[in-house]
């Protein structure tokens, strides 16, 4: 048998590059671990921030710009805007609500949307901060007893732990009013109405996309956010508040006051955080377990009551926001309560930087692959 030795000297080429490749292999997955840590971080961080300053600069905007059915038309419009260009960008990708039927079922659900919008926006002209938070924590009591009565999606008797962390936040919520009822006598009740339709909104709409198969939720949101605009811009012109908008800015005129900067400034902030809020959740949460995004959830809302009682005198006095602490701990532990544990489940980051570094090594690496082995 004759020994080609071109041949040999080809196999021998491969083993001597064998570990030059491993070696580039193994930087590679390296570069890829940095880069899914940087990721998780940024997106919880950006979260984070968005989230403890949203409502704040929202109550900043409001002190300027009294007008709530154009402020939630400026804010929808700018969510539906986001999620349409992020999706021509290729930053995230929308299931189109294209048929009739889905639509009709779907419109019901965006007109609660809506109600849930603007009734957030009227209670955050009438309340503080420290109420919102607490009003928004207690979203729980309804969702669980919706989810188990009425979807019937858990099971008939929660957890110990559930019910303690649903008794926690009802007693907090209770001594919060209680102790601030005297500064938002109409608060409460618009505070507890939208408690009532944003958790059913939001029930809603998990099982809508259940059943229709959607790969997340941006193409709800975005239906969701175009009917609320439509709507919102309809009672605007019905209500006179375009009308008595511009004569404001007629008497007032368009000089570059100190007190018009400041509320543009915060009206334009407080619209695109709105939509970035939502951007980086859905970031974080496919960056970082459950666990790690309800942490930073509480953290956020922790540190909007403390950026709150920080920068002016609208909020809660000692004993109302130690209430509005405990309720923010025990939506926390009502999270971590309903929180389904696999053994042996591979954590979410964990499967996030597999898919990332497999991307990485596969495309930087498949040249060198080529060459070792040609």
């Amino acid at each position: 048998m004759m020994i080609d030795p071109g041949r040999c000297g080809g196999s021998a080429a491969i083993h001597h590059q064998q570990p030059a490749i491993q070696t580039k292999i193994s930087a590679l997955a390296n570069q890829a671990r940095v880069v899914v840590c940087c990721r998780a971080f940024l997106a919880v961080f950006a979260y984070a921030i968005c989230s403890s300053l949203l409502v704040v600069i929202t109550k900043l905007a409001f002190f300027g710009f009294r007008y709530p059915s154009l402020f939630n038309a400026l804010q929808t419009s700018t969510s539906a805007l986001g999620i349409w260009l992020f999706g021509k960008l290729g930053l995230l990708h929308y299931d189109p609500i294209t048929t009739l039927p889905s639509a009709l079922k779907l419109g019901v659900v965006a007109v609660r949307f809506y109600i849930s919008h603007a009734v957030y926006i009227l209670l955050l002209h009438i309340v503080n901060v420290d109420a919102v938070i607490v009003f928004r924590s207690c979203m729980p009591l309804p969702a669980c007893f919706a989810a188990t009565f009425i979807f019937h999606t858990q099971p008939r008797r929660p957890s110990n732990l559930t019910i303690l962390s649903l008794l926690l936040i009802l007693v907090a919520a209770v001594g919060f009013i209680a102790t601030e009822f005297h500064s938002f006598m109409y608060g409460a009740y618009f505070g507890i109405f939208y408690v009532l339709i944003a958790s059913q909104e939001m029930i809603q709409v998990l099982e809508f996309t259940a059943e229709n198969g959607c790969s997340n939720s941006w193409g709800i949101s975005l239906f969701n956010n175009l009917v609320a605009f439509g709507i919102s811009f309809l009672i605007s012109i019905l209500s006179g508040e375009q009308s008595d908008l511009y004569a404001a800015l007629k008497l007032q005129g368009v000089g570059l006051q100190m007190e018009g900067v400041v509320t543009f400034l915060a009206l334009a902030l407080s619209c695109v955080l709105g939509f970035l809020i939502t951007f980086f959740n859905f970031e974080a949460r496919k960056a970082v377990s459950d666990d790690a995004l309800a942490v930073t959830g509480a953290v956020s809302r922790f540190l909007s009551v403390g950026i709150n009682a920080l920068v002016w005198e609208w909020h809660a006095g000692p004993v109302g926001l130690a209430f509005s602490f405990v309720t923010i701990a025990a939506a926390l532990l009502y999270q971590k309560s309903t929180m389904v544990k696999t053994a042996g489940a591979p954590s979410v980051l964990l499967h996030f930087q597999e898919e990332e570094e497999e991307e990485l090594i596969s495309k930087n690496a498949t040249d060198d692959l080529e060459m070792g082995f040609r």
